[in-house]
């Protein structure tokens, strides 16, 4: 694997996961609160899911596609673009698990309005997090191509 072909994947999939979140934050989460209670549970198990089979892969390709690109390029590792791309998926991995997936595991088993209100709260992390690390490669991209 050449470092152009993963600079491009790592691309791509930072691209693609911005245009998730937002419609997971925008459209998707304050649609929650119009879920009967009665349809809630089976309504939640496959919206996780569905989901999963959307942002699973690319979120690890994009993980393994910096560490690759790290690896491969070690100048990159020092330079602040790279730096804070990957400090911001930092952030959104580190807000995914501690935050996002325990308020899921709640709704998992019960609707709770506040529940759904932090989720979609907390949930402005990632999704700001995605659009500066996506601003941030498009910047990169400008300068190095």
């Amino acid at each position: 694997m050449t470092l152009n072909f993963l600079l491009k994947i790592h691309l791509f999939t930072s691209f693609y996961m911005t245009g998730i979140i937002w419609l997971v934050q925008v459209i998707h989460y304050p649609l929650f609160n119009l879920v009967s209670s009665n349809n809630w549970q089976d309504y939640h198990a496959k919206h996780i899911r569905g989901t999963s089979l959307v942002i699973a892969a690319p979120m690890f390709t994009e993980l393994l596609s910096l560490c690759a690109i790290f690896y491969l390029a070690p100048a990159y590792r020092g330079h602040y673009l790279m730096l804070s791309s990957f400090f911001l998926l930092l952030i959104i991995w580190l807000t995914t698990f501690l935050i996002s997936v325990p308020i899921h595991n709640q709704l998992a088993l019960e609707f709770n309005q506040g529940s759904c209100k932090k989720l979609t709260q907390t949930n402005w992390i990632r999704t700001i997090s995605w659009s500066l690390k996506s601003l941030i490669l498009l910047y990169w991209l400008s300068l190095n191509y």
